[in-house]
């Protein structure tokens, strides 16, 4: 009797490797993916999800933010904060809001924080009492 020849144990060995990579490629894509899935789902499903559509900051006066609510339930903006321009320093904030803004709808946000005296530019965030964040680059003079 005769044994394999080296040739074709060696092609056999090739294919049997090549089959065991594709398989660990399946099972891993496919555990990346769900885990994926499910972050997406908790983070919509725990966060509001609004945008700053403008910023009104008049000499003088106060910062207004005209925020959208894209998502399809009610949020409550619950804090404001002026940040300089490369959002490291903190300018003024407002921690006290809350104003309620229905799904789909724009409101005009008086954040009761001070429009800054120091022309340049500013970023505006505002929050959610449910962790939704938005913010916004404006110019003061």
């Amino acid at each position: 009797m005769r044994g394999v020849s080296p040739i074709v144990s060696t092609i056999l060995m090739v294919a049997i490797a090549i089959a065991a990579a594709v398989v660990v490629y399946y099972i891993t894509m496919d555990v990346i993916t769900k885990q994926g899935t499910q972050l997406e789902q908790q983070t919509s499903a725990g966060q509001d999800q609004i945008v700053i559509e403008e910023v009104s900051a008049p000499t003088g006066g106060t910062v207004t933010a005209y925020i959208r609510n894209v998502g399809d339930s009610d949020v409550t903006v619950s804090a404001a904060y002026i940040y300089n321009e490369d959002g490291t320093t903190l300018v003024d904030q407002n921690t006290s809001l809350n104003v309620t803004i229905a799904a789909g709808q724009v409101s005009s946000v008086d954040t009761g924080i001070s429009t800054p005296t120091t022309s340049g530019t500013y970023v505006l965030k505002v929050v959610t009492t449910n962790g939704g964040i938005a913010t916004k680059t404006f110019k003061v003079g």
